[in-house]
């Protein structure tokens, strides 16, 4: 059976991850040594990749333009007015109920107060 068919995030070495990124491994290295870069394993003195985090790093850099960030929030706009709409028929939904119930007595908190205060005296 095939390695890579036994696990489908293969760990990288330094050279095979820096090959990926098209960077050199000495750079990889100065990252790991400054705290910056990818996620990396360490064991022993072997330093590994996995794939995935290589992939959510390169990710995480990319830059937005004035055309992409154009283009993500026409497609966001769209979600808000779902939203209130979907919330708009939960409201209608509770005043019917609402309006359904019997209406209950309220007094005012201020007013219980000054009949009790009445009453002591």
């Amino acid at each position: 059976m095939n390695a890579a068919a036994l696990n489908p995030d293969p760990l990288l070495d330094t050279k095979q991850a820096a090959a990926y990124r098209g960077l050199s491994p000495k750079t990889l290295q100065n990252e790991r040594w400054r705290g910056i870069g990818p996620r990396y394993i360490r064991q022993g003195g072997f330093i590994a990749y996995r794939r995935s985090d290589l992939e959510r790093y390169l990710a995480e850099c990319a830059v937005e333009t004035e055309q992409s960030a154009k283009a993500r929030q026409s497609a966001a706009s769209l979600t808000p007015a779902l939203t209130r709409t979907r919330r708009n028929a939960r409201i209608r939904e509770i005043a019917a109920e609402f309006q359904s119930k019997p209406k209950r007595l309220r007094t005012d908190r201020r007013s219980a107060g000054k009949a009790r205060a009445d009453r002591s005296s």
